[in-house]
């Protein structure tokens, strides 16, 4: 077996016996992407077989891609003035809905609405 280059340059030779019907070298290694060929020969006396040859082509490894990180900063200190921010929200919200509906009851309004800040104006 022989591995050539697109140039003609010799990659790799190698003489074996297959066993169990394979053969294989795991200390061929392909330089650099390209087009290579690969001819085996096979010896067999009681019935002889022409080479085999064979071309690729061999792609170049892939470009690294680095990890995508957004942040290394920690979560918890945004995490807890978001949490902060939503109590007094839902606190806010809470007194202004208790307000709002003891002025509906007539708590001292007569109409249920809330006060003017300019006072009780009757027309």
């Amino acid at each position: 077996m022989r591995v050539t280059g697109a140039d003609g340059t010799s990659i790799a030779g190698r003489d074996g016996v297959p066993v169990n019907g394979l053969l294989e070298w795991s200390d061929i290694v392909i330089p650099s992407p390209g087009a290579y060929r690969v001819e085996v020969s096979i010896v067999r006396t009681a019935v002889p077989v022409s080479p085999f040859v064979a071309s690729w082509s061999v792609d170049g490894a892939p470009v690294a891609r680095a990890k995508t990180v957004l942040s290394s900063r920690s979560w918890a200190p945004f995490a807890a003035a978001l949490a902060a921010a939503w109590l007094v929200i839902v606190a806010i919200g809470s007194w202004w809905t208790k307000r709002r509906a003891r002025w509906q009851r007539g708590n001292g309004e007569g109409d249920g609405n809330p006060p003017s800040p300019l006072g009780r104006m009757d027309l």
